[in-house]
């Protein structure tokens, strides 16, 4: 079963199959750094993610399929330390920024 959804303006499809569940983001603009693809996921997905209980997140950049572990809380926070992150200003007045957790695909 395959359904498609939107968390904080990222589209994802959700795949379910035998009882395990996929978030395959779609990712626009992967980009490149030390020779390798880097795409940004935003936290408020992550965090629904972990909550859906998704087993894996399955990257699509041009014609390759990537997966991905979901990170949990303590992958987070090394990435925090290593500064794989930024904070966006929100398009709201008022609200918070919106964080966004950068990947190396390899």
């Amino acid at each position: 079963m395959e359904t498609n959804q939107r968390i904080w303006g990222l589209e994802f499809e959700e795949i379910i199959s035998d009882g395990t569940v996929i978030w395959c983001p779609i990712v626009r603009n992967p980009f490149m750094k030390d020779g390798r693809y880097r795409v940004g996921l935003n936290e408020k997905f992550l965090v629904k993610a972990r909550e859906r209980g998704v087993s894996w997140i399955l990257l699509r950049i041009g014609q390759q399929e990537r997966q991905l572990n979901l990170p949990d809380k303590k992958a987070i926070r090394v990435m925090v330390k290593r500064g794989d992150f930024e904070d966006r200003p929100s398009m709201f007045a008022g609200s918070p920024p919106m964080r966004v957790y950068y990947f190396t695909i390899t």
